[in-house]
């Protein structure tokens, strides 16, 4: 009877503390830190990158035939073989001169030739300037009464027949790069005539290829000095006797 109740004991206790020995043993492992697992990062939304603008440089001059113009912006067709219509904004204190003198944009006439400078690092025109076609050719007269001068084409190649020109009183007129009057204009002369906005009428001359007059100082030969006097001296005559002289 001892025994078994001695048996019972022994297992009680050993029930006892292997219950302990396990409470012990969760608890010392609760205790630790859990291991950080991997957890798959998530990528982090990129940030859009902001569309860098493109700017086309603006050309600061520019010139077309003019379409259309308002008080906010102007129209021009380009010139050359594939012509373009561009349209651009206009400054608030834009200058206008038309055939050289200040004027507004209410005067332009539609389908003028037109120079447009824009505003450094922007398309803004700030300053118009309208003037006519150029006509060059040879002059083949010219009218001091009547201020006209009749040019003429002397290419063979596409010849055009003489045209008359009326100049204007304030004409500006220059001759081998210097200014000049409508009396130094002469036939033959290559020149460049600069029509009005109203094609109607000169208002510049510029005398094109023209050779600057040389200055240089002429100088007069010097005379040749004479020659001195060439004088002949006679050789004597050896005469058949004599040569029995000469012999040894």
């Amino acid at each position: 009877m001892d025994t078994r109740h001695n048996r019972l004991t022994r297992l009680f206790v050993l029930a006892l503390l292997g219950s302990a020995f396990l409470m012990y043993g969760s608890l010392a492992f609760a205790d630790q830190p859990a291991a950080p697992q991997d957890v798959p990062e998530k990528d982090a939304p990129e940030s859009p990158t902001p569309a860098k603008e493109k700017v086309k440089p603006a050309a600061m001059e520019l010139s077309g035939h003019l379409v259309d113009v308002t008080p906010m912006e102007i129209t021009v067709q380009t010139r050359g073989k594939r012509p373009e219509t561009l349209r651009f904004p206009l400054a608030e204190n834009v200058q206008v001169t038309i055939d050289g003198k200040p004027s507004n944009i209410g005067q332009l006439p539609q389908g003028v030739l037109v120079h447009l400078r824009q505003e450094e690092g922007s398309s803004t025109v700030v300053a118009i300037r309208a003037e006519g076609r150029d006509v060059s050719g040879t002059i083949d007269s010219v009218s001091m009464s009547g201020r006209r001068i009749t040019l003429r084409d002397d290419d063979k190649r596409s010849p055009m027949p003489a045209e008359a020109f009326p100049v204007a009183a304030d004409a500006k007129i220059q001759v081998g790069g210097k200014p000049a009057r409508l009396t130094d204009l002469k036939n033959g002369m290559q020149v460049r005539l600069t029509l009005a906005v109203n094609q109607k009428i000169v208002v510049a001359v510029t005398e094109l290829h023209a050779k600057p007059v040389a200055t240089t100082a002429r100088t007069e030969a010097a005379e040749p000095e004479p020659l001195p006097a060439i004088t002949h001296t006679a050789l004597p005559l050896i005469r058949p006797a004599d040569s029995r002289d000469l012999l040894p």
